[in-house]
């Protein structure tokens, strides 16, 4: 069994800007953690291949503190994942991203594909573009699919995996606008 959800979402952003930021090392192998929840990098692999495809690979560990109820003998579990990504070449206004990983304790795994393309906006005047110019952003469709080993609980599992996609859609349309902010300034 497996379990699969799929999640839109328009941004102001280019497409080849966004390509771009795709692309980078510094999008590719940053750690997604929260400060509640940090995620630590302890090994990565990038590179560009002849084909103009992007690979990456990281894997990270995140230690996982024991619940308050568990005892005074419970000690933290670090949890380690492998993710891999292949960013495949813009073509005729669009690209994709397909990554895989390991589900927690390596049951299973996931995949996600992002289909990002260009937009049009609303008739709108800013600094680059005449008054009555359509402004164009960027539309992503992503896709989340969840299979796992174990019988019961692993349904569950994947079940829970694929319900974050919208918030995890988020966080990434955030980085790009960062990244975006930290290059370009917009």
């Amino acid at each position: 069994m497996s379990a699969s959800k799929t999640e839109q979402r328009d941004f102001a952003q280019p497409i080849d800007r966004v390509y771009e930021i795709c692309c980078s090392e510094e999008f590719l192998l940053r750690s997604g953690g929260t400060s509640e929840r940090p995620v630590t990098i302890v090994d990565s692999r990038y590179e560009r291949r002849d084909d103009g495809s992007v690979f990456s690979e990281a894997t990270a560990e995140q230690v996982m503190q024991p619940p308050e109820d568990a005892g005074e003998d419970a000690k933290p579990k670090t949890l380690r994942m492998t993710q891999s990504s292949t960013v495949f070449p813009l073509e005729n206004g669009s690209f994709r991203i397909e990554s895989e990983a390991s589900l927690p304790g390596n049951t299973g795994r996931m995949s996600i594909t992002f289909r990002y393309s260009a937009s049009s906006g609303g008739v709108e005047q800013s600094e680059t573009n005449q008054v009555g110019e359509k402004s164009l952003g960027c539309h992503v469709d992503a896709k989340a699919t969840a299979k796992s080993r174990i019988p019961v609980v692993g349904r569950k599992l994947e079940k829970s995996v694929v319900s974050s996609l919208g918030a995890s859609l988020d966080r990434t349309i955030e980085r790009i606008n960062d990244l975006a902010t930290q290059t370009w300034g917009q």
